[in-house]
């Protein structure tokens, strides 16, 4: 029985993993002098965290986090590769076929844990932000316009009545108010649905946490991939 262990792919191996050391230094060089003045800024505020994430450079910190994110995602598929065993004898492959059925479902219930508690992570922080900030309104003209479909629809209708007396009253972005008898939001209803729920239990942000917390996991899952 012999065990071998391919020198020239490991070499390959160490190039990647040094390679992927020096991106990893790079990105943090370019990332200290750029929010450099952001974060220090922040850290004379009460919630340094809450003002750094509202003043920092959203143009380019989040690809920043996904490219480092990315890095170590390779680097556990190199530091894989490296482990892979070779062998000749047909008892050993077939114990390595068992084996690695064992980890293909250790690896699968793994990466769903990760991506789980990478979800959980965006939750916790996006209620810790909305705890920090405390009861505040819409920002945007749409954010008002899908809370009103999503109130109508709570009211068990399509459409509002408008007021006829004196329509142009009610005239507002994103709100459509032209047809006689018609008073409703001029988006599709997927919206005003899927914060219905969080709208009746008084929480309207409750779907938007929720989306967060499912696109992080989506999003780990298909960096696995």
């Amino acid at each position: 029985m012999s065990v071998t262990f391919p020198s020239q792919k490991s070499a390959h191996a160490g190039q990647i993993l040094q390679s992927m050391r020096v991106a990893l230094w790079v990105i943090v060089l370019i990332f200290i002098p750029l929010e450099f003045q952001h974060i220090y800024l922040a850290c004379q505020t009460p919630e340094p965290l809450i003002s750094w994430l509202a003043s920092m450079n959203s143009e380019w910190v989040y690809h920043l986090v996904w490219a480092i994110w990315g890095i170590m995602i390779l680097r556990g598929k190199v530091l894989e590769g490296q482990n892979d065993v070779v062998s000749n004898n047909s008892f050993l492959k077939e114990v390595k076929s068992g084996l690695d059925n064992h980890q293909q479902k250790s690896k699968f219930k793994q990466k769903h844990m990760i991506a789980g508690c990478c979800g959980l992570l965006t939750l916790a922080v996006n209620l810790y932000v909305a705890w920090s900030l405390g009861d505040h309104h819409p920002v945007y003209h749409d954010e008002y316009s899908y809370l009103f479909q999503a109130e109508t629809f709570l009211q068990g209708r399509l459409s509002n009545p408008r007021f006829e007396p004196a329509p142009e009253l009610f005239d507002q972005v994103h709100v459509l108010n032209l047809t006689e008898g018609h008073f409703a939001s001029r988006y599709f209803p997927a919206v005003g649905l899927f914060i219905l729920p969080g709208i009746a239990w008084g929480l309207p942000h409750l779907a938007h946490w929720f989306a967060g917390s499912l696109i992080t996991y989506f999003i780990v899952l298909t960096a696995y991939e």
